[in-house]
């Protein structure tokens, strides 16, 4: 493992490079340790490591791990990570510190990140970023993906009364050629004595702001999500093994323009894997999703959190794939495809894309459409939407049923079953009947 770096060339006046800039690395082929949300916040016992794993925690010899975490780079402490349990501890406690990150926006990051998993917000964009590559661009923002109503209203409310922020006037995200109409992006501003003002985006999404991020991402490089509990970066391999940014949209003069300054800060931008490049390891796949076996997860302290914990299966079924596409003019690129997916008897709503579309439209529609039909039935007949025609089997197996929820406002007895859903997707995995090799198409992995 290298200890020298490579300092960054950026000249940007509104921006400054904290760390450096690195290049390409070769992943170590070592078995990796994987973390889990309850023992990777767990203090490492220094008593039991060596003199080599000493050096590389806080607790012990701060002087001299002081030195080597300013030379070391990110991929290298990544790759040092991989390699032994104490370290991956230590190290994704001490230096993915997602409170410290946040002090540049707010003065309460806990308190903050809280107000975060009430609204469901997430948190993306250069932030993300520079998050997971340890660095600081002074004069960018903090990009905050909610859905829009009640839950980026109280968003908004709080920054503006307790931060000290100043509202601006929402504007359409017009440059998002796939989800521009679903999109509406608010400005808060606060003055920072002696640099550029601080500055707070929050996307009001129409939908999941979860699909909102992985439709609205030009470049597999920003394809990075935090939540108040923990932060994943979908392509870690390309972005910080080997700092490249794949374009995920038709690269014009606006992106064009965009991907000039990620150039700068040291990632190189291509359009598609070649030939030679193709490996089943690689995170580009036809099937993905939030977590996966390609994704780096760093899960954050949260016993001072408040809010409740959101269930796990809502990202675990929220699957988006990636196709090639050929433009005969702006070349190749990767699409990423990320359908909506909700009932009037599921709670949350879900992501699918042309694989796992086989399970959710062939498998369990038709649960979820008569499970529908009865929730209506148990109402009283003037209580029920207009719309419904009861005792007919139209009615029963409406795909309109199925899919609408803004249609009717449900009831405290409205009975909801999310909770079925891995149930239900590890009987479909396992019934032959139900599945065929093409469908597994992908990497389609059964649910533990």
């Amino acid at each position: 493992m290298s200890s020298s770096y490579h300092s960054s060339s950026l000249e940007d006046e509104d921006e400054l490079v904290t760390t450096s800039t690195q290049q390409s690395w070769k992943m170590s082929k070592r078995k990796r340790y994987t973390p889990s949300s309850e023992d990777t916040i767990l203090d490492l016992d220094v008593q039991e490591c060596g003199t080599f794993l000493k050096f590389w925690t806080d607790q012990w010899y701060s002087p001299i791990y002081a030195c080597l975490r300013r030379l070391v780079h990110t991929k290298d402490i990544f790759a040092l990570m991989a390699t032994c349990k104490h370290l991956y501890k230590s190290l994704n406690k001490s230096e993915w510190d997602i409170d410290r990150s946040l002090r540049r926006f707010v003065n309460n990051p806990v308190q903050f990140r809280d107000q975060l998993a009430f609204s469901d917000a997430l948190i993306s964009g250069s932030f993300a970023l520079q998050f997971f590559e340890r660095v600081v661009w002074h004069g960018t923002g903090l990009d905050i993906f909610v859905q829009g109503g009640i839950k980026a209203e109280s968003l908004g409310q709080y920054l503006c009364v307790q931060q000290g922020y100043e509202m601006g006037e929402p504007v359409l995200a017009t440059h998002w050629r796939n989800i521009a109409d679903e999109v509406q992006i608010r400005t808060y501003t606060r003055p920072n004595l002696g640099h550029l003002p601080d500055k707070v985006q929050i996307f009001q999404t129409k939908h999941a702001p979860l699909r909102s991020i992985l439709l609205s991402s030009y470049t597999t490089a920003l394809v990075n999500i935090i939540t108040p509990r923990a932060a994943f970066s979908i392509f870690p391999l390309l972005t910080f093994g080997r700092y490249k940014a794949f374009m995920l949209v038709q690269l014009d003069d606006y992106y064009g323009e965009i991907m000039l300054k990620y150039s700068k800060r040291g990632w190189i931008t291509r359009d598609i894997l070649w030939e030679d490049e193709q490996r089943p390891h690689l995170p580009i796949q036809k099937n993905r999703y939030v977590g996966d076996e390609f994704t780096w997860t760093v899960y954050f302290e949260t016993i001072h959190l408040t809010a409740p914990k959101p269930p796990e299966y809502v990202m675990r079924l929220s699957y988006f794939g990636m196709e090639r596409r050929d433009d005969l003019i702006y070349g190749q690129y990767y699409e990423v495809t990320a359908l909506r997916f909700c009932s009037c008897v599921l709670r949350h709503e879900y992501i699918m894309n042309k694989v796992s579309n086989y399970f959710w439209t062939n498998y369990i529609i038709d649960r979820l459409n008569r499970l529908t039909f009865l929730e209506f039935m148990k109402l009283k007949e003037e209580d029920r939407p207009t719309e419904f025609i009861q005792y007919t089997e139209a009615a029963r197996m409406s795909p309109k049923w199925h899919k609408e929820r803004d249609v009717f406002n449900f009831p405290d007895t409205w009975t909801y079953f999310d909770d079925y859903l891995l149930e239900w997707w590890a009987a479909w995995h396992d019934d032959p009947a139900e599945r065929s090799s093409d469908r597994l198409e992908g990497g389609w992995k059964k649910v533990q």
